[in-house]
């Protein structure tokens, strides 16, 4: 009889592709396992609505359940259950009836098509990095550019939490932030103290540290 291999003989396909290719793959493999297919889509389906499947139905409460117990158990907040429909007097008060659209800009270089309020929080978080910059250099400005300092003041570090509390890094914990910001302050009185250098950053470390110029 001929041994069989422990190894599992699947080909990793996934592997091999990249970006809309990628996705468009794990689509469409979990279309054919039943975990969730478009809905209606003999019908021409319909953008943003899918069936799930016994395997998708299960996994999508998990995830539900995941989500529902964060923002109740860890953040303190309440869960209520409205319907999803509802009369046209409501939609009509909140200005959805009339002035709610969704509004498309094109980018005259690259022609990128995008949602306007998209690019709307894009500014916002710009205009949020210089203010929350700023404010973080007038503090360090005020105890020594943090020479010496190995904590950080509740106050300023609630503040630029408020101030990035819907961003990306709105995730980030208070002692998270105060890391960041005394090492980066740290980096930089490397590079005012040699007049000039390198900043190295590793992303996947998320690390920064000084390197001198060499000629």
């Amino acid at each position: 009889m001929a041994k069989v291999s422990g190894k599992s003989r699947a080909k990793d396909v996934l592997h091999e592709l990249a970006g809309s290719d990628r996705f468009n793959a794990v689509v469409d493999l979990a279309a054919r396992r039943g975990f969730f297919h478009p809905s209606a889509a003999i019908y021409g389906g319909l953008a943003g609505f899918y069936d799930y499947g016994p395997a998708g139905a299960a996994m999508k409460r998990k995830l539900e359940n995941l989500w529902v117990d964060y923002w109740t158990r860890r953040e303190g907040f309440f869960l209520i259950d409205t319907p999803t429909i509802g009369p046209e007097p409501v939609f009509r008060a909140s200005g959805h009836l009339e002035k709610f659209s969704d509004p498309l800009v094109e980018c005259k270089t690259c022609g990128t098509v995008s949602r306007a309020d998209q690019v709307e929080d894009g500014g916002r978080a710009i205009a949020i990095e210089e203010g929350v910059s700023a404010l973080v250099f007038t503090y360090a400005k005020n105890h020594s550019f943090l020479e010496g300092i190995r904590t950080l003041d509740w106050g300023i570090l609630r503040t630029v939490h408020e101030m990035t509390a819907h961003l990306e890094v709105g995730q980030r914990s208070l002692k998270r932030w105060e890391q960041a910001i005394l090492e980066g302050y740290r980096v930089w009185r490397e590079v005012v103290r040699n007049s000039g250098g390198l900043i190295e950053c590793d992303l996947q470390l998320k690390s920064i540290h000084y390197a001198a110029e060499t000629a």
